[in-house]
Order: structure tokens, then sequence, then C-alpha cells
């Protein structure tokens, strides 16, 4: 049986306004009157889309439903990701032109999972919460990662790191640990064990930038930068200068850092590495 949620195309967590709102874009969609493409599949579609709705508009069958789902299962892609967007383009367009930074929340948000920035787009329009969109999309990514990973930050970097690699078995493998294990064994035994399973590669870089922002020091701003390829020296101070100097290396470029800059620059890659791998 197809999960009701993916369907709509939404969050198992959704609320009633999206429910609907996601439902009545979806009827728009493959309406007789606009549906281009092939008309048996059309009403297959709808029909599934009206059974969907039918039982998640109304709070007891919902309730009676979403005991027969376990909400801690990672909630995959629909096989047909419902393209919603063509019904809520004018809404869109006009909050757009006043908050034009919600289209790149949206969009890091879908790339995290489809369900998630459908929902995020949809609490936006109904709730006319456009003012709020950053603080929505933070949160909303928040809960639905700690949801399926826990809280712990170094997982959380992980399972960001297979997301965006688009790595669907890993996930639901690290969602499966995580859900039999909890706190019961370290978070570097569970990533290893994921990495084993699948034959993927983690790279050093969310570990570095968690230690470096848990204690910000000279010695963690160095990791940082090896993590990212760079490779230091520490210069020998001739001058007996009150700082270190060193020399970091990368793609056949050098840069010099001293001990009193060297975690401005850090803080510049971390900041941009976490806006294209959030």
């Amino acid at each position: 049986m197809k999960n009701l949620y993916q369907i709509l195309g939404v969050l198992d967590t959704a609320e009633d306004i999206v429910i609907r709102a996601a439902y009545k874009a979806l009827a728009q969609r493959y309406h007789p009157d606009k549906w281009q493409g092939n008309a048996e599949e059309a009403t297959v579609r709808m029909r599934e889309i009206n059974d969907a709705y039918r039982i998640l508009s109304d709070p007891i069958e919902k309730a009676k439903y979403d005991k027969t789902i376990d909400k801690k299962e990672y909630q995959e892609e629909p096989d047909i990701e419902e393209n919603i967007d063509a019904y809520l383009d004018d809404a869109w367009k006009v909050g757009l032109a006043f908050f034009p930074e919600l289209n790149d929340l949206y969009l890091r948000l879908i790339k995290t999972n489809y369900a998630l920035g459908n929902t995020f787009k949809l609490i936006i329009i109904e709730n006319k919460a456009f003012n709020s969109g950053v603080e929505i999309a933070k949160n909303m990514e928040q809960e639905f990662l700690v949801k399926y990973f826990g809280e712990n930050e170094k997982i959380i970097q992980f399972a960001k790191s297979l997301i965006k690699n688009g790595d669907k078995k890993s996930v639901k493998l690290l969602n499966k640990y995580i859900d039999i294990m909890g706190t019961s064994v370290a978070p570097e035994a569970i990533i290893k064990k994921v990495a084993g399973d699948v034959n993927f590669s983690y790279s050093p870089i969310p570990d570095a930038i968690y230690a470096y922002e848990k204690l910000v020091s000279v010695k963690n701003a160095i990791n940082v930068l090896k993590a990212f390829g760079y490779e230091i020296t520490e210069d020998k101070n001739k001058n007996s200068l009150p700082f270190q100097s060193y020399t970091a290396i990368k793609d056949g470029l050098t840069h010099y850092y001293t001990s009193l800059n060297i975690r401005n620059y850090v803080d510049v890659i971390v900041k941009k590495y976490k806006e294209e791998n959030i």
C-alpha cells in the first residue's frame, strides 16, 4: 500500500491546512479540463489522491492510519514527484518579489527531501508567512533531521552528506541503525558501519567543522584546512614574533596565515561550506 502522505507529496507531520492545500493543487493538475496527458493515468492518479485526502482530512481516519505506519522510518521520496509548483506560481511569485531568498530556502529543502520542500512552500503560502521563511526553513530542516537521525551533530552532518550525494540506500540504513541502536553505540561506530556497508567514503570535513565550532582554536582551524585538502606547514619564527605563521598549499596556490588571522579565514570557508551543503 502506498504511503498516503507521499501520494499528496507532503511530510507525515503535515498539518490539516497543508494537506488540504496539497490536495487542491493536485486536483487542479489532474482535472480533466487541464490534464493533457493520458486520460486513464489521470483517472488512476486522481482516485489515489481522493482516497488519500479522504483519510488524511478526517481526524478519526487519519489517527487510525497513522497507527499503521512507522513514523520513525525514513520517509522515502515518492515514486512520482508531483509537481504542484505550477498551481502555486502566482502566490509564490508574488512572495518572491518581496522575499527573494525564499526560493533558495525552498530549493535547499527540496534537495534534502521532496516532501520537506513541498510542505515548506505550502506552509509559507497557506499561512501567509513569507516574512518568517528563514526561521520556518531552519526549524523544519532541523526537526526533519532529528526525527530520522537523532540529535547527534556528527550523525546529522553524515546524513546531510548522504542526502547530498543522493545515496538513498545509505540514508535508509543510517535511519535504521539509529532507530534500533539509539545512543547505545558511539556515533563514529554507526558512521563507520554505514560507510562500510555501502562502501561510502566519508568526508572528514563535517567532523573537523564540528570540532572547530565546539572549540574555536588555532589547532582546530588548521585541522579544518587540512580536511579541505590544504597542506599546512608551520613556519619557523625567526624574528621571535608574538604569533605563529603558517603556509597553506592547495591546488598549486600558496596562502600565508598567522595564528592571529587564520580563524577569520576558516570562518569564511565554513560558512560557504554550510551554505552549499546544508
